[in-house]
């Protein structure tokens, strides 16, 4: 496998459309994406000091970023609107020469930040708040 650009690894967050168009968070300069999956632990005193794990359990993805605020990305306040209020969006999480990870996610940080001699910067993470799909590049 070769090398991907990391420019190529998209946020984009769903209009709620049918058919749902997807469009990319502006300004990012850093990505991240983590797959988590939380066993349930059956140890019990007749496992022989061992432990014991169910493979089901709770599966979750969360996935953000951090980059320049532009005024021009109007999901910037979508998503300030989506965590006061409460509500769960569709995100697509692109990721070059993997694949496509889509479901309905809840916003759990979103945070600006501004120096006097520099740009206005943001973050923002989200978490699954549902089944997640996996399409492979």
């Amino acid at each position: 496998m070769t090398a991907q650009n990391g420019r190529l690894f998209l946020l984009r967050r769903g209009d709620g459309g049918g058919p749902e168009t997807f469009s990319p968070l502006l300004g990012f300069r850093s990505n991240n994406l983590a797959i988590n999956k939380e066993p349930i632990d059956t140890t019990s005193k007749d496992d022989n000091g061992w432990s014991s794990r169910l493979q089901a359990g709770l599966k979750s993805v969360t996935a953000g970023g951090s980059g320049v605020f532009k005024s021009t990305d109007t999901n910037q306040p979508a998503i300030a609107t989506d965590m006061m209020n409460e509500t769960l969006s569709n995100y697509e999480l692109v990721i070059p020469g993997f694949g496509t990870f889509t479901g309905p996610f809840v916003v759990t940080q979103q945070e600006f930040g501004g120096e006097n001699n520099d740009v206005v910067t943001f973050s923002v993470s989200v978490e699954s708040a549902g089944p997640i799909t996996f399409t492979a590049a």
